[in-house]
């Protein structure tokens, strides 16, 4: 049965973070990845597409402080499973680590 998960990931640093995981089987629509820096400095946040050993860069900003950016813009499916979406910061955080927001909905 289709149903809609998602929730919230705190990421450190440079370390890329999995905010959303490989399919077991079915399918994952990624409807929306928001990240917020909770820090009070302004970082370059990242997200990308992996792809077995392949990664591909989906979007990046520079987001002041405790402001928030909309990372996917539109839909995107992962229907492999080795197919993920990770983030990550441009350095470590001054006081709180950013956190990613995500939607998805899952298909059998």
């Amino acid at each position: 049965m289709a149903a809609f998960s998602g929730g919230e990931t705190a990421f450190v640093s440079t370390t890329w973070t999995e905010i959303v995981a490989a399919p077991a089987s079915g399918r994952k629509q990624v409807l929306s990845v928001t990240a917020s820096n909770r820090d009070t400095v302004a970082h370059l946040l990242e997200i990308r597409l992996v792809v077995g050993a392949s990664n591909y860069k989906l979007f990046q900003a520079n987001v002041p402080a405790s402001q928030a950016a909309q990372m996917l813009v539109g839909c995107i499916v992962l229907d492999n499973t080795n197919e993920s979406l990770e983030v990550k910061s441009d350095g470590a955080a001054s006081v709180t680590e950013p956190l990613a927001v995500v939607a998805v909905f899952e298909e059998p």
